[in-house]
């Protein structure tokens, strides 16, 4: 018992073998770190016997240089001379008190110990009480070690790697080891404890490597969902992003239940399938129902992994920034719960999805309070204009009936057709005037369904020009659709209209004896139709105003002539509507050019 207590108190020496071996570096370095872990004393052994194992002038400069390096390492250098090795080895570390020995496998494999096979035990048998290291050379170390990390990457858990590494251990104790073919070893726990901590590391590190991939892989979903949020345009596509982010997150069924505003509820979703990436419509229960607007109401979840509803397979989740509620959000648990991270992304890709939808609704609100401004200002206009020039033809009408009431008989025939006339054309404006309002409103709101039919163009071309207004005649116009038959689809009342207006603006805005060329052709998959005129033209400051509403040159409400500015606005909205364009073009020397476009009509004759 005294014994073993002195044996506890005493310090650790721990004893490294010299010699010119290649591989003594490596014992040597192992002996120090050993001996600044146990924080022992530390001794380097040379025993030189009378014919030296150093004949040749590289082994006795690399046996110096293993002195030297033992040396640095903090070892005190201790040269003997003796015949047998063993013996000398034992009898200074009785002597020195050594409590480890650390030699290396290549000294007996060099011949450095005559009697390899019986040398550990008989070193064993002189120091009984001292443990005896032997460091395998490094290819046969490294291959164990391989075997060790090999098993361990390849398989998962821990169990493997510990058994990989005691039959690691035996294999390489029963086939590399001294004494050979035996399961006799000196210090086994040693390299025990080396394998498996060999193979738990590697497995350790296995895991971890996974999780650290893992933990990227969702980091950067987090990274890129946030990305995609800010390009989406609507809600819908918002929402869309966040389940297709949350699948690649969790890999898991999602219902997805966007707010109903108008029905004041939640009343259908969408389920996106996680394993075929279909999405369908999802239509709630009664049962569902309840516990969507109870998630909605208290921004609280509910359903699976919790407290409330926790019967359900979904774990539901409220969608809301501020004041504002967006929708729920159902995720399948089923009997695989969310881990923590997982539930942090999780929270981090809604709180996203939540700030997204506010962003979107802010622009939608700003969008629609500019709508609406402009709308304003345009019915300001509207009535400014209205109040203004339609005074005149009112005021014009009612004179011209005024004075045939009273003074017919006194009126002479040229006089009584002059005045018939006047109140022709002031109600004919007026007309006008009302229809151009009504079609744009319609056209502008999207209440004018299109009724499309394969037109003949030069056909549409000749009925315009019968509702031309009577001044017509006071100008030369041609019509030039070309000698191949053109066919358009269109909604033809629709664009006759268009090109009564176009017809009627050349009439009006140009001289008398002006000339006035109607044509047509086609280029590619459509029909161009032409309206010009040699008049005065519009300046270069007004062609990018003459489309919008009110605007009848030098951006002004109305002029001399009587125009509110809505006849080009019609036409262009009414085009647009066919998917054509119209633009205005240059006129040389002088004059206007419009031209719009429709879609070709194909014709296949069956002979």
């Amino acid at each position: 018992m005294e014994k073993e207590k002195q044996k506890t108190e005493r310090k650790e020496h721990i004893l490294v073998c010299l010699s010119s071996s290649p591989s003594n570096e490596k014992i040597i370095r192992t002996a120090a770190q050993m001996a600044r872990a146990f924080g022992a004393n530390f001794t380097a052994l040379y025993v030189q016997t009378a014919e030296p194992a150093e004949k040749t002038p590289e082994d006795q400069a690399r046996l110096q240089k293993h002195i030297r390096l033992a040396e640095q390492s903090g070892a005190e250098i201790v040269t003997t001379h003796s015949e047998d090795i063993a013996l000398q080895i034992a009898e200074y570390a009785r002597i020195s008190e050594v409590t480890r020995i650390v030699i290396g496998k290549s000294m007996m494999d060099q011949g450095l110990f005559r009697d390899r096979r019986g040398w550990t035990e008989r070193l064993t048998d002189l120091v009984p009480d001292l443990e005896i290291h032997i460091i395998p050379d490094s290819n046969i170390i490294t291959i164990y070690l391989v075997g060790v990390m090999t098993t361990s990457i390849l398989t998962s858990g821990y169990t493997c790697s510990v058994i990989s590494s005691v039959i690691s251990v035996v294999l390489f104790n029963y086939f590399l080891t001294e004494p050979r073919l035996t399961l006799y070893a000196y210090g086994s726990g040693y390299p025990v404890t080396i394998s498996i901590l060999t193979g738990t590391l590697a497995s350790k590190l296995k895991e971890n490597a996974k999780l650290s991939a893992r933990d990227a892989f969702r980091t950067k979903i987090l990274f890129n969902t946030s990305q995609l949020l800010q390009k989406a345009e609507d809600a819908s596509e918002i929402f869309d992003i966040t389940a297709t982010q949350l699948i690649k997150l969790l890999g898991r069924n999602l219902v997805v239940a966007p707010v109903e505003k108008k029905k004041n509820g939640i009343v259908q979703g969408t389920l996106y399938n996680a394993e075929t990436g279909i999405k369908s419509e999802k239509v709630f229960n009664e049962k569902e129902q309840e516990i969507l607007q109870w998630v909605l109401k208290n921004r609280k979840r509910a359903g699976a992994m919790t407290e409330r509803f926790s019967e359900e397979p979904y774990l539901y989740l409220s969608i809301y920034a501020a004041q504002n509620r967006y929708g729920v959000i159902g995720i399948f648990i089923g009997q695989k719960p969310l881990d923590v991270f997982e539930n942090s992304i999780l929270l981090s890709i809604l709180g996203e999805c939540a700030m997204a939808l506010d962003r979107e609704q802010s622009a939608r609100e700003k969008e629609e309070a500019a709508v609406m401004a402009k709308n304003e200002q345009l019915r300001v206009n509207l009535l400014r204009t209205i109040s203004h020039d339609l005074r005149t033809p009112l005021t014009s009408i009612r004179g011209n009936a005024d004075s045939l009431i009273s003074n017919f008989d006194a009126l002479d025939e040229g006089m009584r057709k002059q005045i018939f006339s006047d109140i022709y054309e002031d109600a004919g404006w007026l007309i006008e005037l009302v229809e151009n309002l009504l079609a744009l409103t319609k056209i502008e709101d999207g209440s004018v369904k299109l009724q499309l039919s394969d037109q003949v163009v030069e056909d549409v071309v000749r009925e315009a020009l019968r509702h031309v207004e009577r001044r017509k005649n006071e100008h030369k116009i041609t019509v030039d659709c070309g000698e191949d038959i053109l066919l358009a689809r269109m909604d033809a009342k629709l664009i006759v209209q268009v090109l009564v207006n176009l017809i009627n603006n050349a009439v009006k805005y140009t001289q008398a004896g002006s000339k006035i060329r109607i044509t047509a052709g086609k280029e590619e998959k459509n029909v161009w139709i032409a309206v010009e005129d040699n008049g005065p033209g519009i300046p270069a400051e007004c062609r990018e105003h003459v489309f919008e509403m009110f605007y009848s040159g030098k951006n002004k409400v109305s002029d001399s002539r009587r125009s509110l500015g809505l006849g080009l606005a019609l036409c262009r909205s009414i085009v647009n509507a066919h998917g054509g364009e119209l633009v205005l073009r240059d006129c040389a020397p002088h004059g206007c050019h419009f031209r719009f476009t429709l879609p070709l009509s194909e014709v296949n004759l069956n002979e």
